[in-house]
């Protein structure tokens, strides 16, 4: 690394280290309430923690100097974590659609999950009336099968399945 004032040199292949995993995804969501029910009942998720601000700018979880009220969740599922925001006056993502056509709008396009059987996910999450927004299909060049879905307020989810 390199600036005007001085020369650095890492040995470190990557800045994170040898941390191979996430700890979690924040998902800004408009009613946090209405969330949580979603994913527990629809993909199985587990609450672990719920908590409030009744001024984020007071917690020092901000730089901005109005008022921003928020409620957050943490959901688990087999080691996986979602970060639930709901803040005041928050506003939803202005594209729902198609998987492909949302990758064109800069920011998180999706949240992928690894299964087993992306064949059997589909029948299950179409059992609990689960929109899907693109059928399973093999890649083989990739190595894959997959589909999408979408939770109730339109953010894209992907279900991979390794194939030989």
């Amino acid at each position: 690394m390199t600036n005007s004032k001085t020369k650095t040199t890492s040995t470190m292949e990557s800045p994170l280290g040898t941390v191979t995993r996430t700890h979690h995804l924040g998902l800004s969501v408009r009613d946090i309430d209405a969330s949580i029910r979603w994913y527990e009942e629809k993909l199985g998720f587990k609450v672990t923690k719920r908590f409030a601000f009744e001024n984020l700018s007071d917690a020092g979880v901000t730089t901005r100097e109005e008022r921003i009220d928020g409620k957050f969740a943490f959901l688990e599922l087999n080691g996986f974590n979602i970060e639930m925001i709901a803040l005041k006056d928050s506003v939803p993502f202005p594209y729902k659609g198609d998987p492909a056509a949302k990758a064109y709008m800069h920011g998180l396009a999706h949240l992928c999950f690894t299964v087993d059987n992306v064949d059997e996910v589909i029948e299950e999450l179409k059992r609990r009336d689960v929109e899907i927004t693109w059928e399973p299909a093999s890649f083989p060049d990739l190595g894959i099968r997959r589909s999408t879905f979408s939770d109730f307020e339109g953010n894209q989810l992907e279900i991979v399945e390794y194939i030989d």
